[in-house]
This record gives structure tokens, sequence and C-alpha cells, in this order.
């Protein structure tokens, strides 16, 4: 690892000594993996050659290291790298050249540097030049942006493509610098890049010092034979496409640049080059041990010493191997790091100093059974972009800080660093907050070789360079206790290199995490597969099941070994959140929470991967795949995340917040005084908790109070005594009143991650017998006339008017307001949702969208019910099959009371509705929502675990949820009552009756608009607010989003007779 090589005399192998106390490791290292500048590319060249050759992964770039960099003697143990003396940043404004192909690159700094000055055009770094103004952002899933011919990639492509104008666009970036003249004379120079896509060169004072691919992994070059006093001048060529873009094939939006930081470090010339603190702990004991292993650079003669520190900064041991009593464990819940001080000493001077957090914590797996710290886990999991809807890669600390509270608070305990290395300071949050990673090699091949033994496979130059990705992810980030599973990769097909990939890894984590690869098993430690549904997971346990891709194509024995295999079961991709979905993931849990071996998943994904249509403008609105007139895309498929590009949650953030929390509640029998709760916690005890409850008389708020905490420890059952709940309702007799109580289990003071008094899980419970839905009712007398247009109820200043032909309400007057502006439809369909999409639903349900239009009136009544005109109307619905019935009566104060029965007469199969119920449209004004059911946010028949049943208050405006794609939204289930008010106070109000509560959705659009309008901004406001009222809509489902429907106990049988209805009135405001 010699930095005092020259261009002219490349860099040979040769090895280092790793000391570890009394042991030592021999590292073999290989600077330039092959290659050196004896004969660098030429820049008048229309291609280099480097970029289209497998074989050639990187030239003079330094050996990997821990991202925790060296500090002075006398650094604090909270100094950030970016504050140290010893680093400068050359993050900022550069100047810039950019080209849509390599023939048009810059290349006049080759012969003169301060040419760079006369460049017009400057960029920020970090950046992605596509966000900057430079060429298209693309955004495709699978297939290769360019003609595929590995490891060619510039040859031409379909004229569609936008590759086939921007063949391979190259950014030249540079920039003046000068070394601090406060740094010593004995230390190296080392330029540091932290990420660049997808491949560069480098030049410093006009001689080409080094290449580098791997986009998400750092580059260092040794360049200190290279800079002078004063100005000097860096030159970085960027290639948008190389080799590595085969490797590179990830699911996301294809962007270029340099998107990480950029800065000069300094390194004492004989000092160490990367340092190791290796943690280990006897569970049994709770004794921690820790060792420490270091690379030392050429012709060092060094002290080095090491004093640990514990989380509170207390001295606890001193030595390079050393032994802990009673050590504090890492854990999600509490993420106890302890401190290692390296201080290196050199000639009895102290030269360089390192603090290396370390974790004593443990993941295994013991008899089958997935343990954290000898507790069984459950991976509450998520996978993760870097993604940002201004720049696209680049990520600030304050992003990532947010991510993290995020995902804490919606009780994420794991993270898969989808499907790259992360920035390193996003590794040092989750220490801090307690989040666990499985740290994911930047391997995907999947548009050649996904489920096939194609690329890397089994090819030698192909497998050196996925290794070599391995090897330097490990290697940067083994330090990090947040680091507990370690991945080779996503979708890249099997083969030699990948079991070699997990020998790699094994021989530079001597902490031997948990390795996993979904598409080849028997190169990993954990069973995975991507999108297995519920059905599935089931047949698994019982050893039945048959391995497939996500996409349906069987697997191989190579792949993964003799079926079935006994080892603990993990989806490494689950529940794909694209679009208004997340169905059904209580009952995925339901499951995992029966079978040790089930040991839960990682949901897809964190983060809506939406670009705002300009980079400076939040409300120019969000952009998908092809918006930028990129080709080829995959549309909206990269809109999957549980929170928006601006970091709001969806609605479905909220059912995975209440899904995830980490205490269940077993059934509460009325009987009983106590109810089950299951800890799932890894360290926190129950009694660590404050709990309190509240029941609610008719949604509203009546009595309050705390409950004695439990005593129960992490990964055990108890119980809660809820005497003071049952004491309360006993007490209250036969009142003619829906009762609910709700147990809160709060977190009373302050974390890093949420503030005191937060919500850290809940439960509510309805109380049997009490009535619901069962308003009394107040008919009014009134007068009819018939015509052949319908039928006309009137009373007093109020009328409706039911059409003869539609058999529906189209004219509701009272007191001389106009109620209505569309009339009132059968509704059986919906604008459909991406999942939707996915599974057809449009062309399978397409006959209920005819059927809508071609409702036959069969018969038109009126009659006398208890002296009160009553108005029924017969109908029947595809071809006779359904018979439909609406039957209508005017209340006190004009209101309408409406019963509708759905009844099939025909045996023959027919296909599900979307949906059972009734759309109409009143006034804008009434804009106002106040409702009595499942809320507050949009909740589903598959997805609403996490809305709580109570009173609720929106305006429209907030009522509607924006997804980027517009499709259904905004359904509140459960609803018993719900009424939208105007400004004056005038309200119109729907009370469900017959014991059912409805489901109600609301837009300040008409459905045309949701279904014609491609992006949320395109949505208009009308002067009409479009009401839907169901007795039922089907779930969302999610299981994935092409081709797996919504679970059948979520769809509603067309077979089943269906009996509902609702009081529609007018309430004027008091006096």
């Amino acid at each position: 690892m010699a930095f005092h090589f020259s261009l002219n005399h490349p860099p040979n192998r040769f090895t280092a000594i790793v000391h570890a106390g009394p042991v030592s490791l021999i590292l073999a290292c290989l600077v330039g993996h092959g290659f050196a500048l004896d004969h660098p590319s030429t820049a008048s060249a229309d291609v280099p050659a480097e970029i289209e050759d497998a074989s050639i992964t990187q030239i003079n770039k330094l050996d990997p290291r821990s991202s925790y960099w060296p500090l002075p003697p006398d650094a604090s143990p909270t100094l950030e790298y970016a504050d140290s003396p010893w680093v400068k940043s050359l993050n900022g404004t550069w100047h810039f050249h950019w080209s849509a192909d390599p023939k048009g690159r810059a290349t006049d700094f080759v012969d003169d540097p301060a040419s760079v000055d006369g460049w017009a055009d400057r960029i920020m770094v970090p950046s992605t030049w596509e966000r900057e103004g430079y060429g298209t952002p693309l955004y495709v899933n699978i297939k290769y942006p360019f003609h595929v011919a590995p490891p060619r990639v510039m040859d031409a492509p379909d004229p569609q493509f936008t590759s086939h104008d921007e063949r391979n666009p190259v950014g030249t970036y540079a920039r003046k610098f000068r070394v601090p003249g406060d740094w010593p004379d004995d230390m190296r120079i080392i330029l540091h890049f932290g990420g660049v896509r997808s491949a560069m060169f480098v030049w410093v004072n006009g001689i080409q010092v080094g290449y580098s691919q791997g986009s998400r992994l750092p580059a260092e070059f040794d360049i200190t034979d290279h800079v002078v006093q004063g100005d000097n001048r860096l030159v970085v060529q960027v290639y948008k496409f190389s080799d590595a873009s085969y490797l590179e094939d990830q699911d996301f939006w294809r962007l270029s640049g340099i998107y990480r930081d950029v800065f000069l470090c300094a390194v004492p010339r004989r000092g160490l080059w990367d340092v190791y603190a290796k943690p280990s702990v006897d569970l049994s004991t709770a004794t921690g041990f820790a060792s420490l292993q270091f690379v030392a650079l050429p012709d060092s003669n060094l002290d080095v010493c090491t004093r640990w520190l514990d989380p509170q900064g207390r001295e606890v041991a001193v030595g390079n191997q050393v032994r802990i009593e009673d050590v504090q464990l890492w854990s999600v819940d509490h993420p106890a790091i302890y401190t290692a001080d390296v201080r290196v000493d050199s000639n009895r001077k102290t030269i360089q100093r390192f603090y290396l957090p370390v974790g004593f914590r443990h993941l295994g797996i013991d008899n089958g059974i997935l343990k954290l710290n000898g507790t069984p886990l459950k991976i509450r999991g998520v996978n993760r972009h870097e993604f940002d809807p201004v720049t696209g890669y680049v990520m600030t600390p304050e992003r990532m800080r947010q991510d993290a509270r995020l995902m804490k608070q919606a009780n994420i305990n794991f993270v898969r660093t989808a499907h790259y290395p992360h920035d390193p300071r996003w590794y040092r949050i989750c220490d801090e907050m307690g989040l666990m990673l499985m740290d994911e090699a930047n391997v995907e091949s999947h548009g050649l070789s996904y489920h096939k033994r194609v690329l890397p496979g089994d090819q030698p130059d192909w497998s050196d360079a996925v290794d070599q990705r391995m090897r330097r992810m490990v290697i940067r980030d083994r330090q990090h206790p947040s680091v507990l599973m370690w991945s080779l990769g996503n979708e890249a097909g099997y083969g030699n290199a990948f079991t070699r990939m997990y020998k790699t890894c094994r021989e530079h984590d001597p902490e031997r995490r948990l390795i996993q690869y979904a598409d080849m098993n028997l190169a990993a430690d954990v069973d995975s597969q991507t999108y297995p549904d519920i059905r599935w997971l089931q047949d698994h346990v019982a050893g039945k099941a048959k391995r497939k891709s996500e996409r349906g194509k069987p697997s191989s024995v190579e792949q993964h070994g003799p079926y079935p295999s006994s080892r603990p079961f993990l989806m490494n991709e689950y529940a794909h959140a694209m679009g208004n979905s997340v169905g059904n993931l209580a009952d995925y849990w339901e499951t995992i929470h029966q079978h040790p071996m089930l040991v839960g998943g990682f949901i897809w994904d964190w983060v809506d991967q939406a670009l705002y249509a300009d980079p400076d403008d939040p409300n120019s609105g969000f952009r998908y795949g092809g918006d930028f007139g990129d080709f080829p895309n995959d549309s909206n498929f990269c809109i999957n995340g549980l929170i928006g590009a601006d970091r709001r949650p969806h609605p479905h953030y909220w059912e995975v917040q209440k899904v995830y929390q980490n205490v269940r509640f077993d059934d509460w029998k009325p009987s009983a005084s106590t109810v089950t709760v299951h800890n799932d916690f890894a360290s926190n005890h129950l009694s660590d908790f404050q709990w309190r409850f509240e029941i609610l008389r008719d949604g509203h708020p009546w009595k309050s109070g705390h409950l004695s905490a439990p005593d129960v420890p992490a990964g055990r059952d108890g119980t809660v005594d809820i005497g003071p709940i049952t004491a309360i309702l006993n007490s209250t007799g036969s009142i003619a009143k829906e009762h609910h109580f709700r147990i809160n289990v709060i977190q009373p003071s302050a974390t890093n991650w949420a503030p005191a008094e937060h919500i850290v899980a809940w439960q509510m419970y309805a109380v049997p017998g009490q009535p619901t839905c069962n308003p009394p009712l107040e008919f009014a007398s009134s007068t009819t006339e018939s015509d052949d247009q319908g039928i006309t109820v009137s009373n007093d200043g109020a009328s409706f008017h039911v059409d003869a032909t539609t058999g529906q309400i189209d004219h509701w007057v009272v007191g001389q307001q106009t109620l209505l502006r569309d009339p009132m439809r059968w509704h059986f369909t919906r604008v459909w949702t991406d999942n939707d999409l996915g599974w057809k639903a449009d062309v399978k349900m397409a006959a209920w969208a005819e059927a809508e239009e071609s409702i036959n009136v069969s018969e038109l009544t009126v009659s006398t019910e208890d002296g009160v005109p009553a108005v029924t109307v017969s109908a029947e619905l595809l071809d006779g099959q359904i018979q439909l019935r609406s039957h209508y009566q005017m209340t006190e104060s004009g209101g309408i009371a409406a019963t509708f029965r759905y009844h099939p007469v025909s045996n023959q199969a027919m296909i599900d509705p979307a949906r059972l119920g009734h759309q109409l449209s009143v006034p804008s004004q009434f804009g106002q929502i106040e409702w009595f059911g499942a809320g507050p946010h949009e909740n589903h028949w598959d997805r609403k675990t996490s809305a709580a049943l109570g009173r609720y208050r929106s305006t429209i405006a907030e009522w509607v949820t924006p997804y980027v794609r517009p499709q259904e939204n905004s359904n509140r289930a459960d609803v018993r009552q719900i009424q939208f008010v105007a400004d004056d106070g005038r309200t119109i109000r729907f009370q469900a009756t017959h014991g059912q509560p409805l489901s109600v959705s609301a837009w300040p659009y008409t459905e045309d608009d949701l279904r014609r309008a491609q992006h949320n901004d395109e949505l208009p406001i009308r002067d009409t607010i479009t009401i839907n009222v169901d007795h039922r809509q089907m779930g969302v489902g999610g299981d994935n989003s092409w081709g797996l429907p919504v679970n059948d106990p979520y769809r509603i049988d067309p077979m089943q007779t269906y009996e509902w209805g609702f009081v529609m009135t007018l309430q004027q405001p008091s006096p």
C-alpha cells in the first residue's frame, strides 16, 4: 500500500503487516488491479479503452479503508471528519464542460491546463449533472439504457433511445486548490471522491493520476508527488456509461456526476492506513472482547495503543486486545457505542489518532431462529434508495437524519441499503439511532442475468470486478455497529462469482456477519426470495413451496441447493408500496409471528423516486420516467415509497408503523380484566413505558387514566391489568352509546429520534353489545308527484326527485338550496390504482364499468309506509344477473333516508366489482369534513389496522392523498357519520344505517379528472366536491404491483346479497 509510487514506475503486488495485538494478518494488495499508467489513455481517442474493458476497474486507486479517517493527535472524539484540520473540502463551484458523447468531450486541458478557466459553465459539487441542466434524467427498471453488448457501451442503440443522441455523456470538472500551509511536510496528500457515477479519470496539474469505476464506494488517489505550493489544478472527467454500468442495473434513475463529497486528506507518511476494532461478546457472561487490527504504511516504526471508553466516556480498558466485563450491548432500543481511542506514536511522539465506534452485539442463528443478543428477532425492515427530489443522488446529513427519525418512528428496525453502499454518514446515524443495516454490494445485472448464470456468472473478469466491490464495501463499513448483515447484491443471477464474493466477505469480516443473496441462497447464510405471498410462506414453512423469481420463473438447485433447507427465511423485498398500496400487511405479520422460521422482511421501498419537474421549484410537481423525454423508461414504477420524495408520509406509512410496533396485543375477552401482550422489543422492558387508556363514547373522548406498566422483559409475553377500564365500563349500565377503549404505550422521555410522549404502540378494542349505525329516524309527512320523468317527493320547502330512467336521485332541494350538482348514481368501479393495473383489474372488471351505464329500471313505485310515502326502484344489472333495489323516504328537515339492496339471481360466475355504492357531487363550499369512523389518514378494507376509530376533522384539500400518479384515494372505512360543512355552518350529513358502516371518499375534482390526469399537479380544483358513499370498496393489495390481485378476503363477493343504507340531511347553522 505504498504511496510513494511514481507514474513511470507503477506499483506492484506487495504485502502489508496488519497487527492485532499478538495477532498479525497479512494482506495482499494490488494497486491498479494489474494496470498502470505506463500507457495512459490518450485524450484524443474517441473512447478511452478503459471504459469498455471489464478487466480494468481501477488504475492507481488506493486500497480500501474504513471511513474513519485519521485525526491529529489532539483531536476530540466528537470531531467529524469534515471538520478535521487534516481534511480540506473541495466541494463547491467547479468549472464544467458537458458533451453528449465522448467525441465532444473536453481535451484541451491536457496540453493547456489553464484552458479550463475559459469554460463558460459552472457546476456545484456534489451534484448530478442532469439535475443541474445537463443531459436527460432517465428512469428505467430492468432494461439497459444503451445497446447491450458487454463490455461495450458505445454501440448504436435503437434510434428511440435517449442514448442514441446522448451516446455516452461526458462531464469534465475542473477547479483549483491549495494544500493547506499548516499541514506538516511529512504527510501524504490523499484525494478522496465519495461517489462518482459511472467511471472517471483524474488529472492533477496536467498529469493523469488515476482511473476508477464502482460508483457507490470511495476512490482515493495519492497525489503527494503531483501537488505544488500555491495553486494546483484538478480535472475529473466522468463518463455516464462504462462497462461497470452492466453491474449497476438497479431500479432507479440513471443519473451521473460527482454526487458525493470530494476532499483532500492528509495522512502521516509513516503512520497507519487503516484501523479496525473488532468486537465480540459472550452473552452468557455479558463479557465483551475487543482487539485492534491495523494496516501500517511501509517503513513505519509505530507504537499503537488503544484506550477503550464505555458509552458514558469512561475508560474501561487499555490495550490492543482487551476483555470488558458487564459490557453494555448495542441494540436497536439502546445503541450503546463504545469508543476505541487509538493513539499512534512514532519515536515517542503521537502522530495520529483514530476514534472508532464499537458495538458489542451478536446477530446469529440458533436452531433455525434468528436472534439478536440472544433474543428472537423479527426483521421489520425497509429497502432504502438514496434519493432526493431536487438533487437525485445527493443526500445531505439533514436529509439522512430525517429519514432515520421517520424510520424509527415507524418502528422499522432494519434497513437494506438497496442496492449499493450508502453515504458513510448514513451508517454513523444508524449507529447512533439504533437502526440495523444489511449492507448491499453494488452488483445488479438484472437486464441480463436475473435468475441466470450470465454476468458475472462464472466469467473471470466480471467475477474479479464484483469481488473487488464486495471487498471494498466490507472494509469500508465493517466498523459500524449498525451493520449486522451483508448482501452480495441484487438480481444479478448466480454462479461462481457469488461463492467467491461470499468467501471474500468472510475473509475481511472477522465478525462473520450473516450474508444474504436472494438469487443464490447457496452463497448465503439465510434463505430469501422476493415478493412471496402469504400462501407461499405458509407452504414454505410446510416444506411444500416452489422456489421462483418475482416474475414466476422457476429456480434451480444450482442456485439454492436442496429444498427444503430448514434455514431462516427472509423476504428481501415484499409489500410493493407503489401508489395506493401496502394492503394486508397485518395478515403477512400474523403469519410471520406464527412461525419462527419466518424472520420478516424488507418492504419495497422507503421513498418515492420522484423528481421535481423544476429542481428550483418544489411547486413544479413530481415527475417520473418518461416525463423528461427519456427512453426507454418504466414510467411511474419508481414511485413506490412509504413516504413521498419530499418526506411526507403516505397513508401506508402509518399502517407500517402500527403493524411493525413492538408491542402486540391479543384479543380482549369482555369478561377479562387483563389483556395478553407480547414484548417484541430487542431489549426494552415494558415497564420502561407509561401505559395510559382512553375510553370513547360514540367516538368522543370520555374517560382516561393510567394503567400499571406490565412486568414483561424483551422477547417475553405477559399481561396488562385493564381493571380500571373494565370498572368504568361496567358502571355505565345499558346506555345506547357505542364504546371503544384504546391503550397507549408511551415513551416518557425524548430520544434522538422522537420527542417525549411519543406513542410507541397502541391498541383499540370495541365494547361488544353496543349499538352501531342504527340512528333513530323521524320521517316527514310529504306528498308525491309522478310523471314520465320520475317521481318527486316534497315537504314544506324540501324536495327530491327520483329519475325514471336511472332510478336514482337527481335533484335534492332544501329551502331553495340545490344540494346535488350531479345526480346520484350506482357505482361499481374505481380509478384504478397502480396495483389494479398490474393485475389487469381494469380489463377483468370492465363489465362493471359498462354496467353502470346500462342499468335497466324495471319498476318505479310509490307506497305508504307508516303513513309516509316511500319510493321504491327495482332495477336489473348485467343482463338480469343482478337485481338492485333502492328505497327512499323523506325525513324531518328535508333529509332523505336511502336503503339499497344488491341481490344476485343467477348462478353464473362473474367477476367481482371494485366497489358497491353510490357517487354524487355537492357544491364546493361544503369543503370542511368531519367524520366518525376510521382515521385520521386514508384507509381501506385491507389497510385499516392503523386507523383508529374516532371523530376527526379535515378539509377537502387535506383529505385527499396526492399520489404522484393520480388514482383512487382518500377513502375512510368504518364511517358511522360524515358531514361536509360550509364556511357559514351549513352541513350535509351522511349517517350510516342498518348496522353497516360506510366507506367514504371525496375529491375536489371529478372522477374523470382523476382518471385522465397523469400527475397530481394536473388535477384541477372544481366548483363541486365528488363524494363516493360506499357499502364496500375492495382493498388495495400490494403483494406486488405486476400480477398478484387483491387478496380474496378483501374483495366483494358478487354472489352474495348486500343491504345497507344512509340518511342524507342538510343541517342549518345555529342562529
